[in-house]
């Protein structure tokens, strides 16, 4: 069936402020002669009637063109934007525009046209991309719309976003409110926390349902009133399923590229066939498993984005290996004891990695990628040293030590050669790695109390992190951002599926971000990211459903 113009009506409660007058200007000019000659009045650009939009901030490569038919100008502080005129984000970009009381958030890659504006109406027209807007009420017989490619809705004082993807799809979510979607004669009511979705050459919104993971992820660019950015994550998404659970997935630098060891759930080393290594390259969409062993688990790539090192599982005794992307120049060594869990050092020289000592504890080692110049830094101490992660510089590297795992341990640091070592905290859990943030400035770690904890390395200094109330928190990530903030948390209560918590700055509350099951997994230059659901099938066959979005670090304060 055909679609007619797809006119997103929004019911908003606001009272557009009125336009300002311009004057005639004229000019007198003296000639040779001393005689005065005085110009003809000249015409000015008539300004359309209506109140205008302002400007309000931007990041990176956003214009405008305040009147219609205008050449695009490079964006002022509160420059006005009137009917007809346009704002345009590019990528990797975004601004923010308001309407009186109101906001509208740009996503990159979106250009929206001020349409139509007067006291009692506004009209936005969006082509493709996304915007997020804030409404905060609205009078009988006043309207506010959205036209698209494709379907009619109406809002009732809300926070609500319209995305339009380069196939045509439509989608409408609230996260606030409510949000009325009509098509021809079908209307659709979409609640807070919902959302509908157009398919191109139908016409008919879906039935509302839950936010979809995706979309979850993508209010993060308008993570509250002010429609902040606390989470960049944008652009067209990439799915990709796998057979079983992921565990511990990576991506290279360039994000090309996936690593991860596959289990599916009451899995052992003896069940073959029900777990292995992954290892693919996203951007072509070629597997590349075969070039790994299949014992082959924890996977990390190189920052030099060159090699890929792993554990290798699949011999009498576990082995680090390096190979090349290709799985060309391979290079394995230990093999005489457990070895396992390589991590490179920033620059790209050294692996840290642990093995098994006579005692049954697990030590501490680095050496290079080939296996030469191995060092302990760890011995002396029985028991357990694991969890280990570099400081940016490369100069130290965090760790948990603990005798058993089901009591508390703790933290240490020590340099990369092993000395001046030093004990921060002793209420650590090996659950999940340390983590330095880009700045250096803090060390987060999981807690044994189930919550997460930073270190601020200026002065030792320990603070916990708030929880969400009945959450329990582990796997803190940072951003690739200069200073890492915000900070991620994988975060679940008793009851309910793990969820994405954000934190913007130390001292600051954790906002919710999505329900994926494992993630934020960042590539090295902070262009993609990714997350992962674990699914059950009904025939109880278990798979994972990973996506990845594009984002730019940048778009933060």
């Amino acid at each position: 069936m055909k679609l007619s113009i797809f006119s997103l009506l929004v019911i908003l409660s606001f009272l557009l402020s009125a336009c300002n007058d311009t004057g005639t200007p004229t000019a007198a000019m003296p000639n040779a002669a001393a005689t005065t000659v005085t110009t003809a009045p000249s015409t000015p650009t008539p300004q359309p009637a209506g109140p205008p939009a302002s400007l309000v901030d931007w990041i990176n490569l956003v214009d405008a063109h305040p009147l219609p038919a205008e050449d695009w100008e490079a964006p002022q502080a509160n420059m006005l934007i009137y009917e007809g005129g346009e704002v345009r984000a590019q990528e990797a970009s975004t601004a923010r525009v308001t309407l009186s009381k109101n906001l509208i958030r740009v996503a990159p890659n979106t250009i929206f046209t001020y349409a139509q504006a007067d006291a009692d109406h506004t009209r936005l027209q969006l082509e493709e991309g996304q915007v997020w807007i804030n409404v905060e009420g609205l009078t009988p017989g006043q309207s506010f719309e959205v036209e698209t490619p494709g379907a009619v809705a109406a809002v009732r004082g809300t926070r609500f976003s319209v995305r339009v993807t380069p196939d045509g799809r439509t989608v409408v979510s609230a996260r606030e409110g409510v949000v009325s979607v009509i098509t021809g004669t079908k209307v659709v009511t979409v609640t807070a926390g919902n959302e509908t979705r157009i398919l191109p050459g139908d016409g008919v919104p879906s039935s509302p349902h839950p936010l979809s993971p995706e979309e979850q992820v993508r209010w993060g660019m308008a993570g509250d009133a002010e429609l902040s950015v606390i989470f960049p994550a944008f652009g067209e998404s990439q799915i990709v399923s796998q057979t079983g659970f992921l565990s511990n997935p990576t991506l290279s630098p360039d994000g090309c590229y996936l690593g991860s060891f596959y289990y599916v759930p009451g899995s052992t080393s003896t069940e073959k066939g029900l777990q292995g290594a992954v290892y693919r390259n996203l951007c072509t969409g070629v597997s590349l498993t075969e070039t790994l062993p299949p014992g082959a688990e924890a996977p990390a790539f190189s920052p030099k984005g060159n090699r890929l090192a792993y554990t290798d599982y699949g011999g009498e005794r576990p082995e680090i290996c390096t190979q090349a992307l290709d799985g060309s120049a391979q290079t394995c060594f230990g093999g005489d004891r457990y070895y396992g869990w390589p991590f490179w050092s920033p620059d790209g020289e050294w692996l840290a990695f642990y093995a098994t000592d006579s005692g049954g504890g697990i030590q501490l080692y680095r050496a290079r990628p080939d296996g030469s110049e191995m060092q302990v830094l760890t011995a002396g101490q029985g028991g357990n040293h694991h969890a280990q992660s570099w400081s940016p510089d490369g100069e130290w590297l965090a760790y948990v030590y603990d005798i058993n795992y089901d009591q508390p341990g703790e933290l240490w640091v020590v340099r990369a050669d092993g000395s001046d070592a030093r004990k921060l905290s002793d209420n650590a859990s090996a659950a999940s790695q340390t983590a330095w943030s880009p700045d250096g400035k803090y060390l987060a770690f999981a807690g044994f109390d189930k919550q997460i904890w930073l270190v601020t390395l200026e002065d030792d200094s320990v603070t916990p992190v708030t929880p969400p109330e009945n959450h329990s928190c582990s796997q803190p990530t940072w951003t690739p951002t200069a200073s890492g903030w915000p900070l991620s948390l994988l975060c679940k209560d008793t009851q309910g599926p793990p969820e994405q918590w954000v934190i913007t700055a130390i001292g600051q509350a954790p906002q919710l971000l999505s329900d994926f099951s494992w993630g934020p997994i960042w590539s090295g230059d902070g262009k993609r990211v990714a997350f992962g659901r674990n699914w059950m099938t009904q025939q109880k066959v278990a798979y994972t459903e990973m996506l990845l979005l594009e984002s730019a670090p940048g778009l933060l304060p």
